[in-house]
């Protein structure tokens, strides 16, 4: 029978001979080697580097306890820094942050992902120990069980009790740094399976990346957060000498922590879309108010974004006065592009001129009466553009009413496109389906106008931003339909577009907006 060989030696089984230098090289080495192996300090299989956690700013010390009840306080600290990093990024996400369950501060985490985090045989004993310490809440169905989630699969609502996330001094969480070894290692298998798509359709739901997604992922290490700028601005902010018109200031502030962490290397891996094929990035799910804080490593000089004024109206002008431009860039809704080819454009010119212009939002806030054109803006696409066709209450259906009197064709091409069948448009049963995987059937017809605007979109800038990079633009982020520059660039850049629209599609190019950020970067 083989003889076990020992995994940790102990010191004296290194065995030392004469020999020569080389060999008494050699022998120091495995000397060395021994003492590590017997201390237990044998060397590492996987590199990995410290991870910084976000936690509720009024945590209480769980060291002792955690080390009583041996749990590790790492996976704890992941445990938590889930649930509160989940519900920020949903805070950013317009459709979950109305939702009363996001409001309540509950977030929906996948089991299977947590067991990979903080282990199998112990996930039950870490919610347990948070839970008998007052710290989080878990909802359970009626039965006890675990909820079941169809986006996640096994899933647990979770939420912090949310008197530990009472602020202070205008902060709601806390950074510590985790360096267990064993923890680190598991949040790196959980990153490489959820890359690899090994945790099947509950995750990677999206599109792989496309080969100019690629390009710019590389871009992102460049990019920082000038993080002392940030937190003066959002002091001023809590101070009251700054204004901002949101209706609520407390998802601004929280999302200061993601900034941190981009900083510290947790980059987000890019990720598309299914429905609009739109890329999302860490930038992507910041307030807009952080931009002016973001810099380039190594540019001296200010940052600008550009971007398309009032894009989706802008788009679906040019989609009603030309269908035929963008046979090639949406084979896909070939049937819709010959309906549309059908609508005349009278009245419809009125539209086409404000939208191209620049203006339809201010019209419609004038006509509306509305107090800011951010308002303008939410209602004419949400109402208008995105929302169902049959309105149940009486504002919405005004709203349909009044645009349909002054746009009668532009409605006409709108009801079009909110009303193509499964028959008519097949790609629809595979893009609109439920969390099953089941069509949604005519409940769902009104999503094609934004599926179809938002996928022009996309593919546009992916266009682009390939231009871009092709006539030496070599580092840019684009945020949906914006891009940031390094400032000694916008002319080139403003160009680039410019020239696409008008000599590569033959159609008029979009108004495009600057706004220049902050000092410039040391």
């Amino acid at each position: 029978m083989k003889k076990k060989k020992e995994r940790n030696p102990p010191l004296s089984n290194v065995k030392v001979c004469e020999g020569s230098e080389k060999e008494k090289g050699n022998k120091k080495e495995s000397i060395m080697l021994g003492v590590l192996r017997a201390s237990g300090n044998h060397e590492r299989k996987h590199n990995v580097t410290p991870k910084t956690c976000v936690l509720p700013i009024r945590l209480p010390d769980l060291s002792e306890k955690a080390k009583a009840a041996n749990l590790s306080l790492g996976r704890l600290y992941v445990l938590l820094h889930q649930i509160y990093v989940v519900w920020i990024f949903n805070e950013s996400n317009d459709d979950i942050r109305k939702k009363k369950f996001h409001q309540q501060g509950w977030v929906n985490l996948s089991t299977i992902r947590l067991r990979v985090i903080c282990s199998d045989k112990k996930l039950r004993e870490y919610e347990q120990f948070l839970v008998d310490q007052h710290i989080i809440e878990i909802k359970r169905a009626p039965s006890g069980s675990k909820s079941y989630s169809a986006d996640l699969g096994l899933s647990t609502p979770y939420r912090i009790m949310p008197n530990l996330l009472t602020a202070v001094n205008g902060r709601r969480f806390k950074h510590v740094k985790i360096n267990e070894y064993k923890v680190l290692v598991s949040i790196k298998n959980d990153r490489k399976k959820y890359e690899s798509g090994k945790y099947g359709k509950f995750e990677n739901k999206g599109l792989p990346l496309f080969p100019i997604h690629i390009e710019m992922q590389k871009m992102l290490p460049k990019f920082y957060f000038d993080t002392d700028g940030l937190h003066e601005f959002l002091n001023k902010l809590r101070a009251g000498t700054i204004q901002s018109d949101r209706k609520t200031l407390k998802g601004l502030y929280d999302a200061e922590m993601t900034a941190t962490l981009y900083n510290e290397g947790n980059i987000r891996t890019p990720s598309t879309c299914f429905f609009g094929e739109r890329v999302y990035t860490n930038f992507s799910s910041t307030p807009r108010e952080y931009r002016q804080f973001i810099r380039i490593k190594g540019v001296d000089e200010p940052l600008c974004n550009i971007d398309f004024k009032n894009s989706l109206p802008f788009l679906c002008a040019l989609l009603i006065e030309n269908p035929d431009v963008f046979r090639q860039v949406l084979p896909d809704f070939t049937p819709v592009l010959d309906k549309l080819k059908s609508v005349q454009k009278i009245t419809g010119a009125l539209f086409v001129e404000q939208c191209k212009s620049g203006t339809i939002y201010e019209k419609w806030q004038d006509l509306r009466k509305l107090e800011t054109r951010d308002e303008a803006k939410d209602e004419f696409i949400q109402r208008i553009l995105f929302d169902k066709l049959t309105y149940k209450q009486k504002p919405y259906k005004y709203l349909k009413d009044k645009f349909k009197a002054i746009y009668p064709d532009v409605w006409e091409a709108i009801r079009i496109l909110k009303t193509m069948t499964e028959k008519e448009l097949p790609i629809i049963q595979n893009i609109f389906v439920d969390d099953y995987g089941r069509f949604e059937g005519e409940k769902a017809y009104h999503k094609t106008i934004s599926c179809i605007l938002m996928r022009l979109e996309s593919r546009l800038v992916r266009t682009i931003a390939q231009l871009m990079i092709n006539q030496g633009v070599e580092v840019f982020l684009t945020v949906h339909d914006s891009f940031m520059v390094p400032s000694s660039q916008e002319s080139q850049v403003k160009s680039i577009i410019q020239d696409f629209f008008i000599r590569r599609l033959g159609v008029d190019a979009p108004k495009l907006k600057t706004t220049t950020y902050g000092p410039v970067a040391t």
